[in-house]
């Protein structure tokens, strides 16, 4: 394909004319485009196909289409000449150099039905894949950000929970030591001393051992049916220090054998985490309206023993209808990173984030043995987001 076709007399100029305006498109296209026999022999390649390989026309010309693609199967090629491939994302390759592509394969049939031509284009995908791993590090970025920041606020208030008994030990031994020092010693004060100091060293241990479970669940990734109650505690204790310093108290409301939710532990806490944060920058905002009673409420409800919904909220939400109209629900209010987290989180484990203007849902599906009810229970908590 690289002189005008002859057939045994001189090609008539209407021809040339449309085989050189084909060949001008040909190489003015953005795809790399080489022209093949029946047989997968390179008989044109436009000018982006030589910038890509970074050969000359002379070098490319001749060759196996193979021997520029990478492909672990060897029947590739007879596979595309069967129809089985219309569009590949494979390594345009030379020498080393190998450029990701998606290439199309389109067969051009003579008047015998037989393959005459196939034309091959290949769309540099280096762009598209440098975003794509451009974007998994940022979401990276986000996830390790995620976690220096629980173990910031882990730190903060471990620190809270053992400095302020640590000084309180500090000064029931002094003023133990001082007692022993008199002539007449107390000894119901040294007994009532010590009694403080054990009871202080034993939440300090409690606090240590928080610390080591909250350590243990990073390192594991696995799903395993939790207990909402449970899972709502430990994101109280985690940011019970923030809490107290801003006067919020938050307020339970949820049935007692509640069913278990399948989700990582760690991970279900941290959505709490960010909800209950959300909505501590809510009474923030409020300060100025010197709001005395500052509560979070958490209301958990079981739909027929197929999902709960937990509703996180400033404000007690009505709670009189069975399950959620989440048509009320602008899913794009208050968006921003931690919230795209929490609901990232949500969906991974089979639920999803519902935001109303004066709090946030929790939909998680109930976990069950049987995988057939499962799906069924999955189902009818997909079709009640669209009711």
């Amino acid at each position: 394909m690289t002189a005008v076709p002859q057939h045994g007399h001189e090609a008539s100029p209407q021809l040339v004319q449309d085989y050189a305006t084909t060949v001008t498109i040909l190489e003015h296209l953005s795809d790399a485009v080489f022209i093949l026999d029946s047989e997968g022999i390179i008989e044109y390649a436009n000018r982006n196909a030589t910038e890509l390989l970074r050969l000359s026309t002379e070098d490319i010309l001749g060759n196996h289409i193979m021997n520029f693609l990478s492909a672990e199967d060897d029947s590739f090629f007879s596979q595309v000449v069967q129809g089985v491939f219309n569009e590949v994302e494979t390594l345009l390759v030379n020498n080393g150099f190998k450029i990701p592509v998606a290439v199309s394969f389109g067969m051009v049939y003579g008047l015998d039905g037989k393959v005459k031509y196939i034309i091959a284009t290949a769309k540099d995908l280096t762009i598209k894949t440098e975003f794509e791993r451009e974007w998994r590090q940022h979401q990276l970025m986000n996830t390790l950000r995620e976690k220096y920041k629980e173990l910031g606020e882990l730190a903060v208030n471990v620190v809270h929970e053992i400095s302020q008994p640590l000084t309180t030990i500090r000064l029931m031994a002094e003023l133990t030591q001082k007692n022993l020092d008199k002539p007449q010693i107390n000894t119901e004060l040294i007994r009532k001393n010590l009694q403080t100091i054990l009871e202080l060293t034993e939440n300090m241990g409690q606090a240590v051992t928080r610390v080591r479970s909250f350590a243990m669940q990073t390192e594991d990734d696995t799903l395993k049916p939790v207990n909402i109650g449970d899972m709502i505690g430990g994101a109280i204790q985690q940011i019970s220090y923030e809490l107290q310093e801003q006067d919020i108290e938050v307020s339970l409301d949820a049935e007692k054998n509640m069913p278990s939710v399948l989700a990582n532990p760690i991970g279900l806490q941290q959505v709490f985490v960010i909800l209950f944060k959300k909505e501590m920058e809510w009474f923030s905002a409020q300060e100025q309206k010197r709001t005395s009673d500052k509560r979070i409420f958490v209301t958990v409800r079981n739909f027929q023993q197929k999902w709960l919904d937990i509703l996180v909220s400033h404000s007690l939400l009505e709670a009189a209808q069975d399950k959620i109209d989440s048509s009320n629900y602008p899913a794009e209010t208050r968006r921003s990173l931690d919230i795209s987290m929490a609901q990232m989180l949500t969906t991974m484990f089979g639920g999803e984030l519902l935001i109303p203007e004066n709090g946030f849902v929790v939909r998680l599906p109930v976990s069950i043995n049987s995988e057939r009810e499962q799906l069924l229970n999955l189902i009818d908590m997909m079709q009640s987001f669209e009711e």
